[in-house]
């Protein structure tokens, strides 16, 4: 089966220090990053992957998002004809706050995620805890019940599967898309930008630079042409595959 890949801008990450975003490089400059969930079509049904930073006032706030009207998920979806009422499976590659803050429009939807990054975000490093939220009540966790809990790479569904690819936290995982072009991987925040996959370099905040670096081997060896997280050059097209 081949899948059509939707990039959806729900926010963009203001004026971020790029020092933040690439390891210590580019000190006193300043970018934007696109916070990017993504719709695949394919077969009659819809998947999403990620669901962005939601709209919350406090998001906005402490995050420094800037949030527009046309910019919520579920607008958009919907101008592909999609009902988030009725998407079934949602994969996020992780449970940071702005890769995971819109599950509450998906009602209905399993929530795919790495068994490890559950294991780790209920209990996270303090310094992560911003990060997951969670000393402000961290939104997912009351999403726990409805989460399958996988480990490790597996088909999902035909033209689907998942690649784990820790470092930027223990259980990020990626997704390897088949489509009428070829092979697709959403990278998620295993890089943030495309200069993070050309120069080899950490991309954000990395728990464990080893396991990063053992993630950009195992992006390489699969040879797909892949799309960063919050690079806002995604978005000079409107669909993949």
């Amino acid at each position: 089966m081949t899948w059509r890949i939707l990039p959806l801008c729900v926010g963009v990450l203001k004026g971020r220090p790029k020092e933040a975003i690439t390891f210590r490089r580019g000190t006193g400059q300043r970018v934007d990053l696109a916070c990017l969930c993504w719709l695949l079509e394919g077969g009659g049904e819809a998947i999403v992957i990620d669901t962005g930073p939601g709209s919350a006032a406090l998001t906005a706030a402490v995050h420094s998002v800037e949030l527009e009207e046309r910019q919520r998920l579920a607008d958009q979806l919907a101008a592909h004809g999609v009902d988030a009422n009725q998407v079934r499976t949602v994969i996020l590659t992780h449970l940071h706050w702005d890769h995971c803050y819109g599950n509450h429009l998906f009602p209905n939807a399993e929530l795919v995620v790495q068994e490890e990054e559950i294991r780790y975000s209920v209990y996270p490093l303090p310094c992560d805890h911003l990060l997951y939220e969670f000393g402000s009540g961290a939104p997912f966790l009351g999403d726990l019940s409805r989460m399958r809990a996988v480990s490790g790479a597996m088909e999902l569904l035909p033209g689907v599967s998942l690649i784990p690819t820790p470092g930027h936290s223990p259980g990020h995982q990626s997704v390897l898309v088949t489509t009428a072009e070829g092979n697709y991987l959403l990278a998620g925040d295993q890089y943030d930008l495309y200069e993070n996959l050309h120069d080899m370099i950490p991309s954000g905040p990395t728990v464990d630079l080893a396991s990063w670096y053992r993630s950009f081997e195992t992006v390489r060896r699969l040879g797909a042409v892949v799309l960063p997280g919050h690079d806002m050059a995604v978005l000079n097209r409107q669909v993949y595959g």
